[in-house]
């Protein structure tokens, strides 16, 4: 069940790192969990931008304060990075502002890449396009994603956190579409969902499910090409998985001005609710954070520009409800001032 909530009271120093399984998280004591979710940075800024060169510095710099905000909240068990942190095609240029973004951040992280990461040759041609890379060129790519965040075996990966199972899933470069899974990955979610059939389960992924927005941007937004693939194979995977009931993703760079960003739309087979993610392309800077209790999630929308949660956008899911949209008052832990 969403809802949407009128009055809600919410309430790790650690070097940048995967952290291990087995994790002591921030908030284990009380039950609760924190994770914010980073997604689609492009940090710097993108090549083909139509900001001002005083705007793009802005942007820079307030993407730099974010990341100084984030280190100050003191109850994050960890990020979550859904991948393009890489703003163009990832020249060796751009994979060092990557470091330098990441080196910044002082908390856990965990993180899955995007079509920026790999898909791209390293630079824009002389009219401004992408050209999609050759196989030993994404191999290479998806090397340094590798390298950035000290992964050595699959990127994908499952995590419980307390009564939750979090799939994060991750593109494959052998595929044919710039977010796909292949059929080992396939495989390996529909087993780990066979293994805790009866543990609620979010899912992170880089790219929403086909069909959870509207055609908001140049049309094209709700199409094929933006969502995950094989949407068949993934859709009856959630259908034969019934415990899924979130999906958490960006790539679409959906903001909060739309009514794609937390709209019935978003529920996919009736129950699973996608979350849809901003981007960090263009002010304000939003991200949404996850707050994981025992009996229900609740989504909360922060702008860095203001200092403040956008309490209109609070949602909050149940996991064994049928999704429905309405309003509801309760209080949960007190969040400590920022």
């Amino acid at each position: 069940m969403i809802r949407s909530c009128k009055k809600v009271l919410l309430m790790t120093m650690v070097f940048f790192l995967i952290f291990p399984l087995g994790s002591v998280f921030a908030n284990d004591a009380n039950g609760w969990y924190h994770i914010p979710v980073l997604t689609d940075c492009h940090y710097p800024v993108k090549t083909k931008t139509t900001l001002s060169a005083s705007a793009q510095e802005r942007l820079i710099a307030n993407k730099l304060k974010a990341i100084e905000t984030l280190n100050h909240w003191s109850d994050i068990d960890f990020i979550a990075f859904l991948g393009d942190i890489i703003p163009d095609g990832g020249n060796e240029t751009e994979w060092n502002h990557a470091k330098d973004f990441f080196s910044r951040l002082k908390k856990p992280i965990v993180a899955i890449a995007g079509n920026h990461e790999y898909s791209y040759v390293d630079n824009r041609d002389a009219k401004g396009k992408l050209a999609l890379a050759s196989k030993e060129q994404k191999e290479s790519k998806y090397s340094k994603f590798k390298d950035l965040f000290n992964i050595s075996g699959d990127v994908f990966q499952s995590r419980i956190v307390g009564r939750y199972l979090l799939v994060f899933l991750n593109p494959d470069i052998d595929t044919k579409n710039l977010v796909e899974l292949n059929e080992r990955q396939l495989q390996w979610f529909e087993n780990e969902l066979s293994t805790h059939p009866d543990m609620p389960t979010i899912v992170f992924c880089h790219a929403p499910l086909l069909g959870t927005q509207f055609n908001w941007e140049e049309n094209d937004t709700n199409l094929p090409k933006k969502a995950v693939q094989p949407a068949k194979a993934i859709s009856s995977i959630l259908n034969n998985h019934k415990q899924v009931f979130m999906w958490v993703s960006g790539h679409t760079h959906t903001p909060p001005t739309v009514s794609s960003f937390n709209h019935p739309v978003n529920i996919y087979q009736g129950r699973v609710v996608n979350i849809h993610c901003p981007a960090w392309e263009e002010e304000p800077l939003w991200l949404n954070s996850l707050y994981l209790f025992p009996d229900k999630v609740m989504i909360r929308t922060f702008n860095f520009n203001t200092g403040n949660w956008e309490e209109k956008l609070d949602r909050v899911v149940f996991p064994n409800d049928v999704p429905v949209y309405h309003d509801v008052t309760f209080t949960d832990p007190l969040r400590p001032a920022m």
